[in-house]
């Protein structure tokens, strides 16, 4: 399977968080700081509801031994439920400029 610029992503469950793991990106930079990236990068994001199932939260490692000495940990974040909020459709799209 060639790379592609988002990558291809599987998940999984372990218990009830989901793991989504990402490899094969095909993007020159990790960052809009300009950071560079390898196609050796790989990414593992986990997804857990709160214990009163309020919040979704999410962590990411990122590994690419080709750029970083070691794995980084993404800063935590989290999307709070709000009864009756409509969620509309997201473009992901990347920019070939």
């Amino acid at each position: 399977v060639p790379s592609s610029h988002l990558g291809y992503s599987g998940g999984r469950w372990e218990g009830d968080t989901l793991i989504v793991e990402t490899d094969q990106v095909d993007y020159a930079f990790f960052n809009d700081q300009g950071i560079p990236q390898s196609e050796a990068l790989t990414i593992v994001e986990r997804f857990m509801l709160s214990e009163n199932d309020t919040k979704l939260d999410w962590m990411a490692t990122v590994t690419d031994p080709e750029t970083f000495t070691e794995p980084i940990s993404m800063p935590e974040f989290h999307w709070d439920w709000i009864p009756g909020q409509e969620l509309k459709p997201y473009n992901c799209t990347v920019d070939d400029e």
